[in-house]
């Protein structure tokens, strides 16, 4: 009988369909010559639970949970049952195992990879391209998940445009200028350090950036990323967090520090960018 003896990891979304997650992960593991395994599956919320305890009994190595599913429509409280072990962690997306641990361990990747963007250039592309990818190879930097868990520091002057994604909740402050729906004056753009944009945005009111202000697009479906870096911004889009999130997984699980050349360019290949 055939079986499965190698570490294994699990993708969930809904859809799955079009998610490069399982791809690059394993071209990743192949680049660190480990014998790694990724399977991916379609799962909706009502049977998110199920699928995690599930993915603990079977002995899996880590899930990952495409961001559909994270900040879905169904309220955790009401999919959760008094029968199962009720592993599933509100607003994570990254589950793996601790040594002699009864349970997932559980963290927030996006919110990790945002706060080290915030903190760093290392995830930011200066240049107009294909994949927003980021500019340097993020393992020159300290990752989040090298040892003891990263300092959240809120960020400075940040301007939020459209509803606060809960990833970005971390890096808000009192003074943190929140406008609910997709539109800024030119000048509350023009003294933001950082944008975070949810919502797609009509750039036609941006003013052009002439010094170093950072934009962080988490709308789904994205902005014109090649767009605003043209008006001179310095942009973390889509594909950029998608390769963040990623690294992160494969650190937590295999403690390996990947090639940011082997993610990105797989995220390229399969989206045939």
């Amino acid at each position: 009988m055939d079986g499965i003896t190698e570490p294994v990891v699990l993708v969930l979304g809904h859809p799955i369909a079009g998610n490069p997650a399982q791809f690059a992960l394993e071209r990743a593991f192949e680049g660190l010559n480990l014998s790694w395994r990724v399977l991916s599956c379609d799962v909706p919320h009502l049977d998110l639970q199920r699928a995690i305890d599930g993915a603990w009994v079977l002995g899996f190595r880590g899930v990952l949970l495409d961001q559909n599913l994270v900040h879905g429509e169904v309220d955790i409280a009401t999919v959760q049952s008094p029968t199962l072990t009720n592993q599933l962690v509100a607003g994570c997306d990254l589950y793996f195992r601790e040594q002699d641990s009864a349970h997932w361990s559980a963290v927030n990747a996006l919110s990790l990879f945002l706060q080290q963007a915030v903190k760093s250039d290392a995830a930011i592309e200066p240049a107009c391209s294909d994949l927003d990818s980021p500019g340097k190879d993020p393992s020159d930097e300290p990752s989040s998940g090298d040892g003891p868990e990263a300092e959240t520091i809120p960020a400075p002057d940040l301007l939020c445009i459209g509803p606060p994604h809960p990833s970005l909740a971390d890096l808000l402050t009192p003074d943190t200028n929140i406008s609910p729906i997709a539109w800024a004056s030119p000048e509350a753009i023009r003294n933001a350090n950082i944008i975070a944009l949810t919502q797609q945005m009509d750039l036609d009111n941006w003013p052009a950036c002439d010094e170093a202000k950072l934009v962080i697009d988490l709308a789904n479906p994205p902005n014109a990323v090649e767009e605003i870096q043209t008006l001179g911004y310095q942009v973390v889009g889509r594909e950029t967090i998608r390769i963040g999130i990623l690294r992160e997984c494969i650190q937590r699980w295999t403690a390996e520090n990947p090639d940011i050349e082997v993610l990105t360019e797989a995220v390229e290949e399969y989206l045939a960018l």
